[in-house]
């Protein structure tokens, strides 16, 4: 080998892809990269099989194609300036594009003359990429049966009385509430923004897919609501989520020292029952100062307290479904006798199949978000400078300027 050779063996092997190492080693996004370096057909097919899909497939296929679509679809929905939407239309390769082949391809472009179809390959790569993930969670879980799950722990403990009052906890243990709120599955272009500036970029970090949200009549209320959730296994404690607790409403220590203090008082009877509730009105539990922002689209006016829980759920496996419907073809009593007897013999004979009853059901667990807060906060926080519009807004800016920043910079 002469030295020339060896020089250029050298370089070849040191020549090293900083922004991927980036990705691997030191936690940067992969929607973050501003370039991809494929040199082949072939690094790409190997890419894209090693990602999870398969080219070869007609399924695989379609549902890249579906992402595509999708991808496009939303950057322009979404993420496009309304006074921009007649400057920044993609290419007419990339509206075309039925093979993220050809988008990887393009991101890896150096050639100057085609960077506004690089940028905004890049861009439709990163929106897939975040829609890749949101299947992945729905093919793990039946969200709707998670959300029947979830929300039946909470269910049985709301209630009315006598007099249209809405009440939280059991009949001989309860404080009236001003309400509840059973926040469902957020809508798929929500999921795919918040994915978009969070920097792991994975949608298993959506701990508020599902989420309750309680609304107290008082602040000091709030002190009970936490005790309700946690004595009749609303919310498990060993299961909630320590990092993602979060309290900018009510200031605990103090509260705790009171409540210590006139307990003890009122055992000892040197407290009386109208005391207590005249020295508490009088205590300001509340937060006075700004907090530290946990999330940077939130407003330091936001108050609330939030915990994140998880729950074991157990999900009917969908390659069973077909011996529900013929369970509930039965129960509907429109079958003939000798039909009836043949498919419960058939349905009986399926079950005692080995491990059968075990794989029908999956088990796995899911988080669902808890957030309480007091009557004058929920109005502040809907309608003051915590105003959830404003939040969205802030959302969208990141987002635009994550996916977009290379074609936004090209006007």
């Amino acid at each position: 080998m002469n030295r020339n050779d060896a020089i250029d063996k050298l370089i070849k092997n040191w020549s090293i892809p900083w922004d991927i190492a980036a990705v691997v080693v030191e936690g940067k996004s992969s929607v973050d990269l501003k370039r991809f370096t494929f040199s082949s057909p072939e690094d790409i097919s190997s890419f894209i099989k090693n990602y999870g899909f398969d080219v070869e497939n007609a399924r695989d296929r379609r549902v890249m194609h579906a992402m595509i679509v999708e991808s496009i679809s939303f950057i322009l929905r979404k993420l496009i300036p309304s006074e921009l939407r007649n400057d920044l239309k993609p290419p007419k390769e990339i509206f075309l594009c039925d093979d993220p082949s050809f988008l990887l391809g393009w991101a890896s472009s150096i050639d100057k003359k085609f960077s506004y179809r690089q940028a905004w390959a890049c861009a439709v790569l990163r929106v897939i990429h975040t829609i890749s993930h949101i299947e992945d969670v729905k093919r793990i879980t039946n969200l709707s049966e998670a959300r029947e799950q979830i929300f039946n722990r909470f269910e049985p403990y709301v209630w009315r009385d006598g007099q249209g009052r809405l009440q939280f906890g059991t009949e001989d243990d309860h404080l009236e509430i001003e309400k509840i709120d059973y926040k469902g599955t957020k809508t798929r272009d929500s999921i795919i923004l918040k994915l978009l500036h969070k920097r792991a970029n994975i949608a298993e970090t959506i701990y508020d897919l599902m989420g309750v949200r309680i609304v107290t009549k008082e602040l000091k209320d709030v002190l009970l609501v936490v005790k309700l959730l946690t004595k009749y296994q609303m919310v498990t404690f060993a299961n909630t989520h320590p990092s993602r607790a979060r309290n900018t409403m009510l200031d605990f220590g103090k509260a705790r020292e009171f409540l210590k203090e006139k307990v003890a008082q009122l055992s000892e009877g040197t407290l009386t029952h109208d005391d207590f509730f005249r020295q508490f009105d009088e205590l300001n539990i509340s937060y006075n100062y700004e907090t530290e922002i946990q999330n940077p689209h939130s407003s330091t006016q936001y108050r609330s307290i939030q915990l994140t829980s998880r729950q074991l759920l157990r999900i009917p496996m969908e390659s069973f479904s077909w011996l529900k419907k013929l369970q509930e073809k039965i129960d509907a009593g429109r079958l003939e006798k000798r039909k009836k007897a043949i498919l419960e013999e058939f349905i009986a004979l399926v079950e005692d199949w080995p491990n059968v009853s075990q794989s029908k059901v999956e088990s796995v667990f899911f988080p669902y978000e808890v957030q309480i807060v007091d009557r004058q906060t929920y109005f502040s926080n809907q309608f003051g400078e915590a105003a959830y519009d404003r939040y969205k807004e802030a959302q969208i800016k990141t987002a635009r300027k994550r996916v977009l920043g290379a074609v936004l910079r090209s006007v």
